[in-house]
C-alpha cells in the first residue's frame, strides 16, 4: 500500500491537477487508510522514510485527526508505542534533517501537543523530564540548536492549545487546564525557567531570533507561573542588561510589562535613563511606563482612603505622590512624542490622572501644574501636520484624526475639572494667535479655533472668515454650525454670522472647496436651527438671489452637488415658514421661473441643438430637476391643507413637466459611442444627461407621491409610457444605472401597489428578461477569456444583476408574484429561471450566489405545489387560464434539488463563511417548503440525489430523509453537518449521535 498511499496523498493535495475520477480513487483509498486500526503505525513509518514532504505532513494531520477523534479506541500498548515513536522522531529524525519542511514541523508539534493534552499527567507523567533529556543530550551543537527550536515551538503550542485563557473553550476545557498547570508547577516550571535562562544566555549574541523566541515564550508563562522564579538577582538584572540590546529590548519590555507593581517600580529610573530613536522600542517603553502610572494611581488612591481611617500615617502617602510624580514625569515625556503611536500609549494614564484629581475634593497647585502642563501638551497634539494633504487624506491622516477625536474628549475632561484655567489657557492661545495671525502657520491657528469650539465659545467673536488659508475658514464655518445654538439672540450677531455664508468668505469665495463647504454647512444650519433663522428668512432670500437660479449657458455661482444642499436649506426654511405669502411668492417665483425656461426649452425643441461637445440642455434639464427636488424636500404632505391649492397645482404641474424631460433629451446613436468614465458635470454628453434625468426625475415623483399624493396618480401612466421603453432598450444604460433604477421604481411601487399591479404584468418581465440575456451572453464572454482580476465593468454587471434580483424578490414579497407568471409573460418566466440557476453556479461572487438562492426559495414559497390559476385581463380574448403547477415542479425537482447539495459541496464553498451559512439555511427552508407542499414526489426526488452523493450510504441516506421530516430548527443544524460530513467523505454512520 506504501507506493499507492503516497501517490493518493499527493492527489489529495493537488486536486486541481488530476481527474475527477483519479481524485476520487485517491479519496477513496485514503478514507479505506484512515479508517483502519493501525493507520497510526503506517504514519509513523512513513514519518521516518525519504517519502515526499507533503506525505510526512499528511501522516501527522492524519495523527492529530486520530487523536483527536479515536485516542480512547487506542489499546494502552499502542499509545505507549506511539509517544515512544514521536519523541524518536524528534530525538533521531530532526537532527539529522535539520532542513525540515517549518509545516511537517509544525504539524509534528500539534500531534505531539494533542497527545500530551489527552495523556499528560495520568498516562504520561514524564513528558517534560522526555523533552529535558533530549535538549541535555544535544548540548550546544547544530543538532541541540534544533532541539532548542522545536523545544520552543512546543512550549509555545502548548500555551496557546491547553493553557492560553484568552481562546474560547468549555467549562470542561477549563477545568482540564487547570489540572495541567496545576501539575506543571509540580514537577517542570522550575526546570522550564531554568532552561529559558539557558537559552536566552547562550543564544543572545550567537542566535538573538532563538532567544527573542524563548522572552516570548517566557512571556505567556508569566501570567500563571510563580514570579519569585523570574523576580530574583538572576532574572532581573538579565532582563535590565538587555534593555540595551536593540535585538530583545522589545521583547524584555513585554515581559517586564507581565511583573508585578514592586518590581515594575526599579524599571523608572532605567526607563528614564534610555536614549533611544527607535520609535517601535520607545512604543514598548511608553507602554510600560502607563502600566506602571495606572497602578501607582490605584495604589494611591487607596493609600488616601487608609490615611483618612488613620491605617497608615500621612508620610506614606506623601511617598505614594512621589512615585506617581515620577511616573507622570515620564508620561509628559512620551505623550509629546512626535510619533503618535507612542503618545497614545499613554493616554490612558493621562486620563486615569484626570479621573482621579476629579474626585478629589480640590485641587492642589501641584495638581494644576500637572493640568497646564497636559493641556499644553494636547493642543502642541492635536495640530495638523503641515504636509496634511486635505484633498485626498490617506490612512495615516485618517488614524490622526480618530487620534484627535480622542485627544478632544480628553480636552473635555479637563475642561469641566478646570473651567477656569482651561478658558484661560485657550484665550491666551488665541489671543496671541490673533495678535499676529500672518506671521502663524495654518495649524496653529485651526488648533486655536478648535480649542475654541471645544471650550463651546462663540467663535464669530473672532472675525477669521478672511483667512488665506481654506483649513482655518473650514474649520470656523464648522465650529459656527456646531455651537450655533449658543448665539446671543441679537440681531447684529446673527446678521453678521449669516453675512460670512453668503459672502466672499462662504459660497461666493474664489476656492471651489470653500464655497461647496459653506452650502453644506448652511444646509446643516438650517436643519439644526431653522426656529433661530426663520425670522432672518427675507434677508437669507434677498443675499441669495443670484444663487437660486440654474443657468442655462453660464457657470453657476455653487459647483452642481453643493447647489442641491443650499437649495435643501432654503426649501426647509420655506416649509417652516408661517408667512405663507412669502412662500407661495418666492416658491412661485423661483419653480414657476425654472418651469417657464423648460417649457420654452421643450416647446421649441432647442435641446435638438446639444452636441456631444456641448450638452448645455441636457445638463440644464437634470439639474432643474434636481434643485426642484431639494427645494420640496422640506414639504410634508399638502393634501388636505386649507390654503395649498396654488402650491398643489405648482407640484402637479413640475411633475408633468419632469416627465416631458425625460421624453425629450435625444438618443442619437453618436451620443452612445461617446464613453466619458468621469467627466465634470457640466460637461457630460446628453445620453449621460438622460441618465441622470431618470434617476432625477424618478426621486422627484417619489417625493411628490409623499407630498401631493393622489394628485401624481394621472401621472403614472405616462411616467410608464416614458421610464419602461428606455429601460427596456438598455441602449443608454450602464448596469450600474440599471440597479439604481430598480430601486427608484420600486419605491414608486411601494406607495401605489395596487396601480402599478398592471404595469408590472406588462412590462417588467420583458425588461428582466432582457437583463437575463445580457448576463447569459457576459457569462459566456467570461468563459471564453480567463480574467485574473476582477474588472470594474465586470463589478457593475454583478451589481446590475443583485439590483434585478432585488426588483424580483420585491414582486415576490408584495402580492404580485401573479404578475411573473401571466399568459402574455410564460416566455419570460424560462428565461429568468435560467438566469438564476447561472448566476448560482457560474458566478464567483458568494453574496451573489446567496440573492439568487433567496429568490429561488421566495418562489417555491409562491408557486411550488400549488394549482396556480392565473388570470389575465390584458389578453386578448377575456380572460384566459393556465396551469402553471406542472412545469414549475418538474423545474424545481430537475434543477433545485440537485443544487442544494451540488452547491455546497463544490469546492469553492466554505461552510464556516457567513453568506455560506446564510445559503445553507435558506436551502434548509426550500426543502421543508418542498416536502410539506408537493410530499412523496418532494421526498422521492430529494432521496434520488442524496443516494447518489459520494460515499454516502444506505444508513446515511435514512437518517437524511428522516430528518427531513422534522421541524425546521431540528433539520437546519442537521442539514448544514451533513453537508459538512459529505464535504469530508464522512457519510458511513449516523450523524445525529
Amino acid at each position: 500500500m506504501g507506493d499507492d498511499f503516497e501517490r493518493a496523498v499527493l492527489v489529495s493535495l493537488n486536486p486541481t491537477q488530476v481527474s475527477p475520477q483519479t481524485l476520487q480513487g485517491a479519496q477513496a483509498l485514503l478514507a479505506q487508510f484512515k479508517a483502519s486500526g493501525d493507520a497510526w503505525k503506517l504514519c509513523l513509518q512513513k514519518a521516518f522514510s525519504d517519502c515526499p514532504m507533503q506525505v510526512r505532513f499528511f501522516c501527522f494531520l492524519t495523527l492529530v485527526d486520530l487523536l483527536n477523534h479515536k485516542h480512547g479506541e487506542l489499546s494502552a500498548e499502542s499509545r505507549a508505542a506511539l509517544r515512544q515513536g514521536l519523541l524518536t522522531w524528534l530525538k533521531d529524525h530532526l537532527p539529522a534533517h535539520p532542513q525540515e519542511d517549518t509545516s511537517v514541523k509544525n504539524k509534528f508539534v500539534q500531534a505531539l501537543v494533542v497527545m500530551f493534552k489527552l495523556e499528560y499527567p495520568e498516562e504520561w507523567p514524564s513528558f517534560f523530564s522526555d523533552l529535558f533529556m533530549l535538549l541535555k543530550s544535544t548540548g550546544s551543537t547544530p543538532a541541540g540548536l534544533v532541539m532548542v527550536d522545536m523545544f520552543l515551538r512546543i512550549m509555545a503550542s502548548i500555551d496557546q492549545l491547553v493553557i492560553n485563557s484568552d481562546a474560547v473553550r468549555s467549562s470542561a476545557e477549563i477545568a482540564h487546564a487547570s489540572d495541567i498547570k496545576e501539575a506543571m508547577k509540580v514537577h517542570c516550571v522550575n526546570t522550564y525557567v531554568e532552561v529559558c535562562y539557558s537559552i536566552i544566555v547562550t543564544f543572545r549574541t550567537s542566535c538573538p531570533p532563538i532567544a527573542k523566541s524563548c522572552l516570548d515564550n517566557l512571556r505567556a508563562y508569566l501570567a500563571w507561573i510563580e514570579l519569585p522564579l523570574i523576580v530574583n538577582n538572576r532574572f532581573l538584572p538579565l532582563f535590565y542588561e538587555l534593555l540595551s540590546s536593540e535585538d530583545l529590548r522589545e521583547e524584555v519590555c513585554e515581559c517586564l510589562y507581565e511583573l508585578d507593581l514592586l518590581h515594575k517600580l526599579n524599571l523608572l529610573p532605567i526607563i528614564s535613563s534610555i536614549k533611544t530613536e527607535d520609535e517601535d522600542f520607545q512604543v514598548k517603553l511608553a507602554k510600560l511606563v502607563n502600566a506602571i502610572g495606572v497602578e501607582l494611581i490605584y495604589g494611591w488612591t487607596a493609600i488616601q482612603v487608609m490615611v483618612a481611617q488613620q491605617k497608615v500615617g500621612p508620610d506614606v502617602e506623601k511617598q505614594s505622590k512621589q512615585m506617581v510624580n515620577a511616573a507622570l514625569a515620564l508620561m509628559w515625556q512620551y505623550l509629546n512624542a512626535e510619533d503618535d503611536l507612542v503618545s497614545e500609549e499613554v493616554v490612558p494614564l493621562a486620563k486615569c490622572f484626570v479621573e482621579k484629581v476629579q474626585k478629589d475634593k480640590e485641587l492642589t497647585e501641584e495638581d494644576k501644574e500637572h493640568l497646564r502642563k497636559l493641556l499644553t501638551i494636547l493642543a502642541n497634539k492635536m495640530k495638523y501636520d503641515s504636509s496634511y494633504d486635505f484633498s485626498k487624506p490617506d490612512q495615516i491622516e485618517q488614524e490622526f484624526l480618530q487620534y484627535r477625536k480622542e485627544l478632544s474628549n480628553l480636552f473635555r475632561k479637563v475642561v469641566k475639572l478646570c473651567p477656569e484655567m482651561s478658558v484661560m489657557f485657550v484665550s491666551s492661545l488665541v489671543r496671541a494667535c490673533f495678535a499676529n495671525i500672518s506671521a502663524m502657520s495654518f495649524a496653529d491657528v485651526e488648533v486655536s479655533l478648535y480649542l475654541l469650539g471645544l471650550l463651546s465659545d462663540a467663535s464669530t467673536q473672532v472675525d477669521v472668515w478672511r483667512y488665506p488659508h481654506r483649513a482655518v475658514v473650514l474649520t470656523a464655518f464648522e465650529t459656527a454650525v456646531n455651537y450655533a445654538r449658543y448665539l446671543p439672540n441679537d440681531a447684529a450677531v446673527i446678521s453678521n454670522f449669516l453675512g460670512a455664508f453668503f459672502g466672499t468668505s462662504g459660497m461666493r469665495s474664489s476656492d471651489l472647496t470653500v464655497r461647496s463647504r459653506a452650502a453644506y454647512m448652511f444646509f446643516r444650519l438650517c436643519r439644526a436651527q431653522k426656529n433661530l433663522l426663520l425670522p432672518y428668512l427675507p434677508q437669507i432670500l434677498a443675499a441669495s438671489q443670484d444663487q437660486l437660479v440654474v443657468k442655462l449657458e453660464a457657470d453657476n455661482v455653487l459647483p452642481y452637488d453643493s447647489q442641491l444642499f443650499f437649495f435643501n436649506g432654503i426649501g426647509l426654511l420655506l416649509s417652516a415658514t408661517k408667512d405663507k405669502k412669502l412662500q407661495q411668492d418666492t416658491l412661485k417665483s423661483v419653480v414657476g421661473k425654472f418651469l417657464d425656461q423648460v417649457e420654452e426649452i421643450l416647446a421649441k425643441e432647442i435641446y435638438k441643438q446639444d452636441t456631444v461637445e456641448r450638452p448645455v440642455c441636457a445638463n440644464f434639464l437634470q439639474q432643474v430637476v434636481a434643485v426642484v427636488t431639494a427645494l420640496s424636500s422640506g414639504f410634508g404632505s399638502l393634501e388636505g391643507q386649507s390654503g395649498m391649492e396654488e402650491l398643489l397645482a405648482m407640484w402637479s404641474r413640475t411633475s408633468h413637466v419632469a416627465l416631458r424631460i425625460v421624453a425629450a433629451i435625444p438618443q442619437y446613436p453618436d451620443l452612445r459611442l461617446k464613453v466619458m468614465k468621469s467627466p465634470p458635470p457640466l460637461q457630460d454628453p446628453p445620453i449621460i444627461q438622460q441618465r441622470r434625468s431618470i434617476t432625477r426625475v424618478l426621486s422627484f415623483l417619489h417625493r411628490m407621491v409623499e407630498s401631493i399624493g393622489t394628485h401624481v396618480l394621472p401621472y403614472l401612466p405616462l411616467a410608464c409610457q416614458v421610464f419602461i421603453p428606455i429601460l427596456n432598450s438598455g441602449s443608454v444604460y450602464t448596469s450600474t444605472d440599471m440597479t439604481k433604477e430598480h430601486q427608484d421604481f420600486d419605491k414608486v411601487r411601494n406607495i401605489v401597489e395596487d396601480i402599478v399591479g398592471p404595469v408590472i404584468q406588462s412590462q417588467v418581465c420583458p425588461l428582466v428578461s432582457a437583463l437575463a440575456q445580457k448576463f447569459q451572453a457576459q457569462a459566456s464572454d467570461d468563459d471564453e477569456v480567463e480574467i485574473d482580476v476582477v474588472s470594474e465593468e465586470e463589478r457593475e454587471w454583478t451589481d446590475m444583476i443583485k439590483g434585478y434580483l432585488l426588483l424580483i424578490q420585491s414582486v415576490l414579497g408584495h402580492s404580485l408574484s401573479s404578475t411573473l407568471i401571466a399568459q402574455k409573460n410564460g416566455p419570460y418566466l424560462e428565461a429568468l429561471l435560467k438566469a438564476l440557476l447561472l448566476a448560482t453556479t457560474a458566478s464567483d461572487d458568494i453574496s451573489l450566489k446567496k440573492q439568487c438562492v433567496t429568490t429561488l426559495r421566495m418562489m417555491i414559497e409562491a408557486w411550488a405545489g400549488k394549482i396556480t390559476v392565473v388570470s389575465d385581463p390584458n389578453e386578448s380574448g377575456g380572460q384566459q387560464m393556465i396551469a402553471f403547477q406542472q412545469a414549475f415542479n418538474v423545474f424545481v425537482f430537475e434543477h433545485c434539488v440537485p443544487l442544494f447539495f451540488t452547491l455546497p459541496l463544490s469546492p469553492d464553498f466554505r461552510p464556516a463563511d457567513a453568506q455560506c451559512s446564510m445559503i445553507l439555511g435558506e436551502m434548509s427552508k426550500m426543502q421543508k417548503t418542498l416536502v410539506e407542499r408537493c410530499g412523496q414526489d418532494a421526498l422521492r426526488h430529494i432521496k434520488s440525489v442524496v443516494c447518489q452523493i459520494p460515499n454516502c450510504s444506505a444508513q446515511a441516506t435514512e437518517e437524511y430523509m428522516q430528518q427531513l421530516l422534522q421541524p425546521l430548527k431540528q433539520f437546519d443544524p442537521f442539514y448544514k453537518k451533513f453537508v459538512q460530513a459529505a464535504r469530508t467523505q464522512a457519510l458511513a454512520g449516523p450523524l445525529s449521535q
